[in-house]
């Protein structure tokens, strides 16, 4: 333990950073069983009582260091989400209450969420790289190559770790208050269509980035949405990657 005039100076670093913006009280994570929710198995869940949403929150792992974001899913409770869990039959439950601070008011709920087959488009991993991201999405990307740098806008900023309650946005370069545009200069597309690789020379890790992206899909059509995540640590791209 610390003593009472010792000052910590570092800290584990969390999955994800989320601003308040995006959802200013997450609640509880859920792992989608092997086998349920098509390409979602084996997915982790985020739970927000801010929102009364879930998430699908994006694992990676960089030597070591874990990082990830998460990608808004189409589920919304009237209440603020607290927990949830699977059925054997492949059915979500979720439970949730309001008490204050949160978007959803409804005093309380219980809630069925089961699996449809329309098709809905979401990224499966984003790994930062050293020279830009690499997006795997769920469905064939279908955006013309000419068009598809210009699909994404990618900002990024860190936050000021003190004894105040929360923190202004910081740009990556100097620290000052604001935040850092990441520019695109091109972008390629895998054979099968699901990898998008983005060439960004400014890269850099940042406590929070914010991937804004819309998209033409094979399966679904056009759709936008966005990435919310974190990068402790870039990766280097390796053949077969």
């Amino acid at each position: 333990m610390l003593g009472v005039d010792e000052m910590r100076t570092e800290y584990e670093p969390p999955l994800c950073w989320i601003h308040p913006t995006v959802d200013r009280s997450p609640a509880a994570q859920v792992r989608v069983p092997e086998g349920v929710w098509g390409d979602l198995s084996g997915k982790l869940l985020g739970l927000s009582y801010g929102t009364g949403e879930v998430y699908l929150l994006l694992e990676d792992e960089v030597d070591g260091v874990h990082q990830g974001g998460f990608v808004p899913l189409p589920i919304e409770t009237p209440t603020g989400t607290m927990r949830g869990r699977f059925h054997p039959d492949g059915s979500l439950y979720l439970s949730g209450l309001f008490g204050w601070s949160s978007d959803k008011t409804e005093p309380g709920g219980f809630y069925r969420v089961r699996k449809t087959d329309s098709p809905l488009p979401y990224p499966l991993q984003v790994r930062a790289l050293t020279d830009g991201l690499l997006i795997t999405f769920n469905q064939q990307v279908t955006t013309p190559l000419e068009s598809l740098a210009a699909s994404f806008q990618l900002e990024g900023w860190n936050y000021r770790w003190s004894s105040n309650y929360g923190s202004p946005k910081l740009d990556l370069d100097q620290g000052d208050e604001g935040t850092t545009d990441l520019a695109i200069d091109s972008a390629t597309l895998s054979a099968d269509g699901h990898q998008v690789r983005l060439m960004i020379p400014t890269m850099k890790p940042a406590m929070q980035m914010h991937l804004n992206w819309g998209l033409q899909f094979e399966e679904s059509g056009p759709a936008e949405s966005f990435v919310h995540f974190t990068v402790h640590k870039l990766a280097e791209l390796r053949e077969g990657q």
